[in-house]
């Protein structure tokens, strides 16, 4: 059996053919492994222009940083999409929290939890979340902290912050002539900490070549499935709004992307 995917410039198609001959995609001869590919591919279609390479997404990693103090909604929104969509990309994507220590993390309203990993032990990661926490300025100051996500910052292919979490980002240099956004409450502060930063007071989001910074909050899911859209189709992520009962339409939302094109 021989499965060939391809596309006409709008959408990924599947060619299936077993010992030479093409075969429908129906009828009993088919495999239940192939049944049920062929079941999937519709809820997966990908459309093509939403994938930078043209091509599809092997496996992505979403790492999402937690430590004490940090607030509830800014890890939880973007943990609970790709979660949630993981469950439709037969282990192409994979969600999990990593936390400085191998130990439980109380949030800022008193969760306590046990992260997947510690910054020891987390596997490689694609895409590095970093949430807001409330005790922002001291963790600005914690010099492991901010040395580990500069280094799984420069490594990942996507790094996306909430709310204050944009400060730690900063810390980190990952920000660094790039346009950014955080917390309303906080952009003041934030454009006097970090002279080097282009802050963006309008947009909900900004997406500033793959580093994408968010005012956090309830907002928290909206990067995500942006994100999701993106890299992985826009009926996938609409189909996880819809099950979140997220009142998701990237067009109403105010948010900024920018593209450069790598220098020759």
């Amino acid at each position: 059996m021989a499965l060939r995917i391809d596309h006409d410039g709008a959408m990924f198609r599947c060619t299936m053919d077993v010992d030479g001959a093409h075969m429908p995609h129906r009828g009993n001869q088919l495999t239940r492994s192939a049944r049920n590919l062929i079941l999937l591919l519709p809820l997966l279609s990908i459309r093509a222009a939403a994938l930078p390479s043209g091509a599809l997404p092997l496996r992505i990693r979403v790492g999402i940083l937690v430590y004490e103090g940090v607030y509830d909604t800014e890890f939880v929104a973007p943990l609970d999409v790709f979660r949630h969509a993981a469950t439709y990309t037969s282990g192409r994507l994979e969600a999990f929290t990593v936390a400085p220590h191998g130990g439980a993390v109380r949030t800022a309203e008193g969760l306590r939890f046990q992260p997947d990993y510690s910054f020891r032990t987390a596997p490689i990661i694609d895409w590095l979340i970093v949430p807001s926490g409330k005790n922002s300025d001291t963790d600005m100051k914690d010099k492991k902290l901010v040395a580990w996500i500069r280094e799984v910052g420069r490594r990942a292919q996507i790094v996306q912050s909430n709310c204050d979490g944009a400060f730690l980002l900063g810390a980190a240099g990952l920000l660094d002539g790039k346009r950014a956004t955080t917390y309303p409450m906080s952009i003041d502060k934030f454009a006097a900490t970090f002279a080097k930063i282009k802050v963006l007071r309008g947009p909900r989001f900004v997406d500033d070549n793959g580093t994408v910074t968010s005012q956090g909050g309830a907002s928290s899911f909206e990067p995500a499935l942006y994100l999701l859209g993106k890299h992985f189709g826009d009926l996938l992520s609409e189909k996880v709004a819809r099950e979140l009962l997220v009142d998701w339409n990237l067009e109403k939302i105010p948010h900024k992307v920018i593209h450069q094109l790598p220098k020759k």
